[in-house]
């Protein structure tokens, strides 16, 4: 059956003329064009995720003073980490010289951020602090404070979970969120009434998971994990995610689905005795 509108709209701007054809409110169908227009979803990234408060991860993912995580706004990377001084802080994931991603790992612990094509390095708390030849290149004229890592116009850690927006004019998270408060809260809060408490507990589920698998546990041992590494450029202080922490040497392929898999038993000691 044909939907509200056969025809594709411009890839330019869209006006509510054109979005009122999509959608027949009486014969209750709404166009396939919004799934697939790209004027619509630019609309969508400038007016809606470029705006709102949106959810960015949890503190418990970033304990110490220079850990961080790669996460995302929108299209836009950003990097949530915490600075030497235990602030939680959150930058547009791109170098101020020519926007090349300064982080390309996952997740992990840094005392800065190196972009892999200049050799830019920001700190912890978004701050200019290296730039390669800079007398020669730039002489007096760099002024580093004007050129550290842009960060977000707002950011709130609501009960451990950290949200931001780049937009300033927004209104504040809570109420931003306003009677949708009460459901986040049955979320976050304890059992026992107490406020916040939660926590991200990683793992890698195809492994730490007791599944279905067509592949024996113990062929899966003798398997060694893959590694992700960052396709471009990075240094050497930041790590893996399947690396163990700074100082550690970090885990060989493998250490964690053996540390966490366990020995296979028969069938018959998890069943209960015949009656």
């Amino acid at each position: 059956m044909p939907g509200p509108t056969s025809g594709r709209l411009n890839q330019g701007s869209v006006n509510r003329g054109d979005l009122g054809g999509l959608i027949d409110v009486d014969r209750g169908m709404v166009s396939r064009e919004i799934f697939v227009s790209e004027a619509i979803y630019g609309q969508e990234l400038e007016r809606v995720f470029a705006r709102v408060w949106l959810f960015l991860g949890h503190e418990s993912q970033i304990p110490r003073p220079g850990d961080y995580l790669v996460s995302s706004m929108g299209e836009e990377s950003v990097i949530v980490c915490r600075d030497v001084a235990g602030r939680i802080r959150v930058f547009l994931n791109s170098c101020r010289h020519r926007g090349m991603k300064v982080c390309r790992y996952d997740e992990g612990n840094t005392r800065e951020f190196m972009c892999p094509y200049h050799g830019w390095s920001y700190g912890t708390d978004g701050a200019l602090v290296g730039v390669p030849f800079a007398k020669d290149a730039y002489g007096a004229q760099l002024d580093r404070s004007r050129w550290g890592l842009i960060e977000v116009a707002q950011m709130k850690n609501y009960k451990g979970t950290i949200w931001a927006t780049w937009d300033r004019a927004a209104p504040p998270f809570l109420e931003y969120l306003g009677d949708y408060t009460l459901y986040l809260d049955l979320l976050l809060d304890a059992w026992d009434g107490r406020e916040g408490g939660t926590e991200v507990i990683g793992g890698d589920p195809q492994v730490a998971h007791p599944l279905q698998l067509e592949v024996s546990r113990r062929e899966l041992l003798r398997r060694p994990l893959p590694w992700r590494e960052p396709s471009v450029g990075g240094h050497g202080r930041h790590r893996s995610e399947r690396e163990g922490p700074p100082g550690h040497g970090g885990a060989e392929p493998g250490a964690l689905a053996r540390r966490v898999v366990p020995e296979p038993r028969p069938l018959d000691d998890r069943l209960p005795p015949a009656t």
